[in-house]
């Protein structure tokens, strides 16, 4: 449950909070879903029509990302340098973008990155 003000009023809201613990398998996948709306692959719970994904990319390694129709994306970059397509990414950079065709990620060096897809 959450307190928090409203006008002049206090409101009560059930939080849902969730939490998402990192499994063995996650320790090097390139893509692993942290945040969904329904808790899918063992992600934390939100109510909102977003998923956030870490990104680990190895030096050299592509990754595609896609998005459905009516989506956008935000990639917030943390550590390593990217290149999507002719721009290069280093950290602490982001990137946003709408276009249902895959964008290609090229990491530089080793990058970790956040990946948000969004409504």
């Amino acid at each position: 449950i959450t307190l928090g003000p409203v006008g002049s009023e206090m409101c009560i809201r059930d939080s849902n909070y969730t939490e998402w613990r990192p499994r063995a398998e996650h320790a090097e996948a390139a893509q692993v879903l942290l945040i969904s709306p329904n808790g899918q692959e063992g992600s934390a719970k939100i109510q909102q029509d977003a998923c956030v994904y870490r990104l680990k990319l190895r030096q050299g390694q592509q990754h595609n990302l896609a998005l459905g129709a009516q989506r956008g994306a935000w990639l917030q970059l943390i550590r390593g340098n990217l290149q999507i397509g002719e721009h290069q990414l280093s950290p602490g950079d982001a990137a946003s973008w709408s276009a249902v065709e895959p964008l290609t990620l090229e990491a530089l060096d080793d990058v970790e990155a956040l990946f948000f897809d969004l409504a």
